[in-house]
């Protein structure tokens, strides 16, 4: 009876720790994993590490592996976490082309708000932080005429089925000037530049929203996350911005060519002419 016992004991104890050992490589490979993918964005220069080390990396990604997983339920892509976290900059916003400049403006308020109106143009494009939907980081918009903004806001933002909006730029900064996120700007460098910018912004106004005396909507768009960035029966917000600029030229004179997706991050590297980035914290 002693035998059976010390048998049984001694089975059960190789279970435990053949399980913690299990336990233990799987975590190491997890920690092998994560450090791995952190050095790929710093490799990339979407991370800086000395402002964000790789533990309060590991604290964001929670988020960001949610909004991959959620896409990939609904299924919007088929790639892998790593291939979506380089297609959405590792989580860490747009990056500057050599050509751009920034410049940064602080306030808060109604006032400061409808005064930021002002400073929008056609063809500017506006990317935030401080929203996200399933599969996609961040939100892009476009300043399709004179004091109003054009976007794709997805479920947010009423019917997926008709979803292409069009807002006064003081609404649009209320919507999405939330405490502790930023509204960045991206404004033509130079005259020649804001010629182009101005094509592209009727593009998007006439092709995406519709021609009428009136300015009553007359293109319905359906809100999708698709691999067919060129194809515009279906939208989402930072393709509704790549396309303006891709089929203002037929070609990509204005804008780099794509792969499959364009995130937010993404646009402003991608876009040809130089840009001044103005970047509203709040």
């Amino acid at each position: 009876m002693k035998n059976l016992k010390y048998i049984v004991s001694t089975f059960l104890l190789f279970l435990i720790l053949g399980g913690c050992f299990s336990t233990f490589k799987a975590n190491a490979s997890t920690i092998k994993e994560n450090q791995s993918t952190y050095n790929r964005g710093v490799a990339s220069g979407n991370i800086d590490k000395s402002k964000l080390s790789l533990e309060q990396w590991l604290v964001q990604s929670q988020n960001f592996h949610n909004l991959y997983q959620q896409g990939l339920r609904l299924g919007m892509y088929k790639f892998s976490y790593e291939k979506w976290l380089e297609y959405n900059n590792y989580g860490q916003g747009p990056l500057l082309s050599p050509k751009a400049s920034e410049q940064t403006a602080k306030g808060t308020g109604s006032f400061y708000i409808k005064t930021t109106a002002q400073n929008v143009k056609p063809g500017d494009v506006l990317i935030t932080n401080s929203t996200s939907s399933a599969g996609i980081l961040g939100h892009a918009a476009i300043c399709d005429r004179e004091g109003y903004i054009l976007d794709m806001p997805g479920s947010g933002g009423g019917s997926t089925s008709d979803n292409n909006r069009e807002s006064k730029v003081a609404d649009w900064f209320n919507d999405y000037a939330k405490s502790g996120y930023y509204i960045k700007v991206y404004h033509a460098q130079d005259h020649s530049s804001a010629i182009l910018g101005e094509r592209v912004a009727k593009y998007a106004h006439d092709n995406f929203w519709g021609v009428s005396s009136d300015n009553e909507k007359k293109v319905h768009i359906p809100y999708r996350i698709s691999p067919f960035l060129y194809d515009t029966s279906s939208m989402y917000c930072s393709k509704l911005v790549y396309d303006a600029f891709w089929f203002t030229s037929n070609s990509n004179h204005l804008i780099k060519q794509s792969g499959i997706y364009e995130t937010p991050y993404e646009l402003p590297c991608d876009i040809l002419y130089p840009l001044t980035v103005t970047s509203y914290n709040f």
